[in-house]
C-alpha cells in the first residue's frame, strides 16, 4: 500500500513530494526498483527547473493567502509622532490581576 501523502497533490507546491524529491511520480511501488542510469546534468537541469517552478509556485500562493487575509482591510502608514491607543488586558499582567477569590479589605463578601 502506497502512503496516501505520496499521491496527494502539496497545496502550496502543486507537486507531490516525492516528485520534488525524485524527479518523478510514484505510480506503483514497484517503480523503486532501480533505474536506469540517466544523464546526471539532465537531471540536474530537470530538478533545477522544477525546485525554480515550485518556488514561484508557493511565492505566487503565498502572495494569494495575504491578498485574502487582507482583504477589506486599510494599508496604514505609522509615522513618528502619531498617537495610538494601546489596549493592554489584564491577563498580560498577573501581578496586578484581581482575582474574584481574594480577600478585601473590609472582609469576606464586604466591599
Amino acid at each position: 500500500m502506497v502512503n496516501k501523502t505520496l499521491s496527494q497533490l502539496l497545496r502550496t507546491t502543486s507537486h507531490t513530494s516525492f516528485e520534488l524529491v525524485y524527479y518523478f511520480n510514484l505510480l506503483f511501488p514497484l517503480d523503486l526498483l532501480p533505474l536506469p542510469d540517466m544523464d546526471g546534468l539532465s537531471k540536474v537541469q530537470f530538478m533545477t527547473k522544477l525546485h525554480e517552478k515550485a518556488h514561484v509556485y508557493m511565492v505566487k500562493k503565498g502572495e494569494w493567502y495575504a491578498k485574502l487575509d487582507n482583504k477589506g482591510k486599510k494599508g496604514r502608514v505609522l509615522e513618528k509622532g502619531n498617537v495610538l491607543w494601546v489596549h493592554l488586558r489584564k491577563e498580560r499582567f498577573p501581578t496586578l490581576r484581581k482575582y474574584k477569590l481574594l480577600p478585601r479589605l473590609g472582609g469576606w463578601g464586604r466591599d
